[in-house]
């Protein structure tokens, strides 16, 4: 699991290091990361989505992937009422979700091999329809240049996000049993690593330490109100179906306890949040998740 994560995380040094020396600022942090949610992003869930496995049995692991983002939203709505503004929108959209595509899948694929992903892939389902629904109508609703609240603008926005479009098409696609064109396949899989560096490269680009002392305050709640509901709903799931689906079992505690989503950060910076302190929960969490799934490897 080491050799799966260290790159990762040197991947985000990159782009804080990439910052630091002058080569890109916040500016190209923005370019690419419209480039993640326009174009990648979609086409790496239409990928997954359309491939993956559904069985009436697992989507308990569907059921998972919401609720552990909607009950970790519902509290920190209360632990978090002290912020206002772009910053209380940038840190709902934080909790509103996990990284379960681009930091959760090398890791359980490292541990569970492909039954572990495609389980991963049911948890994503659900998670997608919190970080691309929910989120996204967060991040519009919090965009200080939004002007006046126009419900069909916003439903329109919704329905033609394009992760959202992928979505849609890739579960009907699945549902109705269309193959996907071998090169389709293939295209789809350098995309998706290219998904991978570009989404955690937008991490270090947004990720200032100094942001980090800064919110140290704001930042300990976050991070309270994230990790102990997710081990309390993680680890329930997990005594719940140990004996009878092991593996099932082991997917979904370690994918309720993944970071914040990258398009945390990627909202932010398209709607004109806080993509500084976006950059810091991203990037905090990204470093304590790999902590803790270091350590549960050993015992599950």
């Amino acid at each position: 699991m080491l050799n799966q994560i260290i790159p990762l995380l040197l991947i985000i040094v990159i782009g804080a290091s990439l910052r630091g020396l002058g080569f890109l600022d916040l500016s190209a942090g923005r370019v690419i990361s419209r480039l993640v949610i326009y174009v990648t992003i979609p086409i790496v869930i239409f990928r997954a989505v359309s491939q993956m496995d559904i069985r009436r049995g697992l989507l308990w692991l569907v059921l998972l992937g919401v609720g552990v983002p909607m009950t970790t939203l519902l509290i920190g709505r209360w632990t978090t009422g002290a912020t206002t503004g772009a910053t209380r929108g940038t840190i709902l959209i934080a909790l509103c979700g996990k990284n379960t595509d681009l930091f959760a899948l090398p890791v359980i694929q490292s541990i569970y091999g492909l039954s572990g992903v495609s389980l991963l892939a049911l948890v994503s389902m659900g998670n997608a329809l919190c970080v691309f629904g929910i989120g996204f109508l967060m991040a519009v609703y919090f965009d200080p240049n939004r002007g006046e609240l126009d419900l069909k603008k916003l439903a329109r926005s919704i329905v033609f996000f394009p992760p959202i479009v992928a979505f849609v098409l890739a579960l009907a696609a699945n549902l109705l049993g269309f193959a996907l064109p071998k090169l389709f396949l293939s295209f789809a899989e350098v995309v998706g690593d290219a998904n991978v560096f570009l989404s955690l490269l937008v991490i270090g680009l947004f990720l200032d330490i100094r942001v980090v002392m800064r919110s140290i305050r704001v930042l300990v709640i976050i991070l309270l109100t994230k990790y102990s509901v997710a081990l309390v709903i993680g680890g329930l799931f997990y005594a719940l179906f140990f004996r009878s689906e092991p593996l099932m079992a082991s997917v979904g505690l370690l994918a309720s306890l993944m970071p914040a989503p990258v398009v945390t950060l990627v909202y932010s910076a398209e709607k004109n949040l806080d993509h500084e302190t976006a950059g810091a929960v991203v990037g905090i969490t990204t470093i304590i998740s790999s902590a803790i799934l270091l350590v549960l490897s050993v015992f599950i």
